[in-house]
């Protein structure tokens, strides 16, 4: 027997008793649809659900909220209209490296994420992005934070200071040259050829 079915006889009885009877509206939010069933047919009423709606408070499959606030008087046999909660939504992280700082914050924050940036010296161009702390193609709940870390460019101190070294050891030994830019973080390997000059 089908619910209106059901409601067809539970009206044909009230008509034929002649009864308007009453009843308070029970709360059905955070309750499963088994409970919120159950809550339904000790209070003679019905329910139906509507809908399925994100949300951060209310666990996922649990009724989010009803049409109907719980308390007030209502006829036996009133529908309550449940939307039911499909949990935290869950965002795919886009690929974002190599896009201009600008483009990528625009489109992680129009899909839900919140942005934070910091700047690094890298071989990517200025005000492009180098990389991110979430991994590209796996899903994040909703308001996530994004730390985005934008290139400055090379840096030219660094640069510098190497050319620096290899000019200043141009008359030097091979094995103070090779010392010097080991200690800056640069691997040197050594061919030796016969020359006769």
């Amino acid at each position: 027997m089908n619910i209106e079915s059901i409601k067809t006889i539970f009206n044909e009885k009230r008509e034929t008793m002649g009864a308007t009877n009453e009843v308070r509206v029970p709360s059905f939010v955070n309750c499963t649809r088994q409970q919120a069933q159950e809550l339904a047919e000790e209070t003679n009423l019905f329910i139906e659900v509507i809908g399925v709606e994100y949300s951060a408070d209310i666990p996922k499959d649990l009724v989010l909220k009803q049409n109907i606030r719980s308390g007030k008087a209502v006829e036996e046999g009133t529908t309550i209209e449940l939307v039911i909660s499909g949990g935290i939504k869950q965002i795919l992280m886009q690929e974002v490296m190599g896009l201009p700082a600008e483009v990528a914050i625009k489109l992680l924050t129009e899909q839900g994420f919140t942005v934070d940036t910091e700047e690094v010296y890298s071989i990517f161009q200025k005000g492009n992005v180098v990389e991110s702390n979430l991994r590209t193609g796996e899903l994040y709940a909703e308001g996530t934070k994004v730390v985005l870390m934008i290139s400055l460019g090379p840096d030219e101190t660094k640069i510098q200071e190497e050319e620096f070294v290899v000019q200043n050891y141009v008359e030097g030994t091979i094995d103070g040259l090779q010392e010097e830019l080991e200690n800056h973080g640069i691997s040197v390997n050594v061919k030796w050829e016969y020359s006769n000059t």
